[in-house]
């Protein structure tokens, strides 16, 4: 009955974008979801949401978003996974772009606590 608490998770969010799916798991876009129980009145709230980097960003603008539906592969190369569907020749100097799904990190203004 005295459980209280939030538990927050990091990691990716989504591996597919319509018929687009990203090379490896670690590519996919980041999601930061927290639980937080009251034990004392009985409630679970849960909540997530995408962190908005500049590929997730660029990922959600058309035309990628329609290219990425329709199986014609994402905006931006991430670490395993070819921008456009292209080769290799095509994303070899292209730096893998960070999809921040891997920490969560309170931090607190010194000021206001």
């Amino acid at each position: 009955p005295g459980l209280r608490g939030t538990v927050f998770r990091q990691g990716p969010g989504r591996i597919r974008v319509g018929a687009s799916k990203y090379g490896h798991w670690f590519d996919g876009d980041g999601l930061t979801t927290a639980v937080s129980l009251d034990g004392s009145t009985g409630q679970v709230r849960m909540m997530s949401r995408y962190v908005r980097t500049p590929r997730y960003e660029a990922q959600q603008r058309q035309p990628a978003l329609a290219d990425a539906l329709e199986g014609g592969g994402m905006a931006m190369r991430g670490a395993w996974t070819d921008a456009k569907q292209g080769s290799l020749l095509d994303n070899i100097f292209q730096k893998p772009t960070n999809p921040a799904n891997t920490n969560v990190a309170v931090v607190t203004d010194p000021e206001t606590g």
